[in-house]
This record gives C-alpha cells, structure tokens and sequence, in this order.
C-alpha cells in the first residue's frame, strides 16, 4: 500500500517493514519501541503519525511519573 501528498510518498513500500515492527512491538505491549522505530521514518511519514507520536510521547511520560510516584 502507497499513500502519496501529490507527488511525496507519505507511506510505501520503502517504510512497510518499520511500520510493521512498530505494529508488532505496539501489539506485544512494547509502546517505548513502537515510538522508537515510529521516530526513524523520513520526516513526510513522520508528519503523517505527528498525532499518534504526541500522544504515545504523554502516555510514556505519564507511565514514567506513575512509576516514580509509586517508588516513592
């Protein structure tokens, strides 16, 4: 599958493998992973998942201040 903006390549071919592996590590419970592997696309997909990024970063952060709050 292709999504192209005119002529930008948003999501192809060349991006499929990464996306799958940030699918995989989302559906194993892995987001930290999934948001690495998101972050190493080329900026036009990376604009496209802008979004998803944003709020998988403040779900990260918030699970981080909870586990200091809870180590006290």
């Amino acid at each position: 599958m292709t999504v192209r903006r005119g002529d930008q390549m948003l999501w192809g071919a060349s991006i499929e493998p990464e996306i799958e592996r940030a699918r995989r590590a989302l559906e194993a419970g892995d987001l930290e992973v999934s948001v690495q592997t998101i972050e190493k696309l080329p900026a036009p997909a990376l604009d496209a998942m802008k979004g998803w990024l944003d709020q998988a970063r403040a779900l990260i952060a918030a699970r981080g201040a909870l586990r200091q709050l809870a180590a006290g």
